[in-house]
């Protein structure tokens, strides 16, 4: 959702068959002073990458984009998405990633886990 602050590095990092979704840019909105920051709004759009379709085919990449912000009057879309994603809760379609937990005596092995490139979902360090 940072956009301009992610998107560059997020899709040179994507492989071939693998799929962006971009929800937002809220990182070239003003922070709470309730008008636009005109000089971001155009710094960030100068850094958004530029697609081109042929492009993408060619590298095998996908990318999709959505602003919840224009879909306020569309309730029933969100009804349905959260019935969906119950539903394969439910029915154990949807799983909630590992977490493994290392004592702090072991947080070099936890380190060595991180540098593998190999692990999934959380790792935690318990202290005391």
């Amino acid at each position: 959702m940072l956009g301009d602050q992610t998107l560059p590095m997020s899709w040179r990092l994507l492989g071939p068959g693998g799929k962006l979704v971009v929800y937002g840019f809220h990182s070239m909105f003003a922070r709470g002073r309730g008008r636009p920051d005109w000089l971001r709004l155009v710094w960030g759009w100068l850094r958004t990458p530029r697609f081109n379709p042929l492009d993408l085919t060619g590298a095998n990449k996908s990318l999709l984009a959505f602003n919840l912000s224009y879909l306020f009057d569309r309730t029933d879309l969100l009804t349905l998405a959260m019935t969906q994603l119950l539903g394969w809760v439910a029915d154990g379609r949807l799983r909630a990633p590992e977490v493994r937990a290392f004592p702090f005596a072991r947080a070099a092995d936890a380190q060595r886990a991180l540098e593998t490139g190999k692990t999934t979902g959380k790792l935690v360090l318990e202290v005391g």
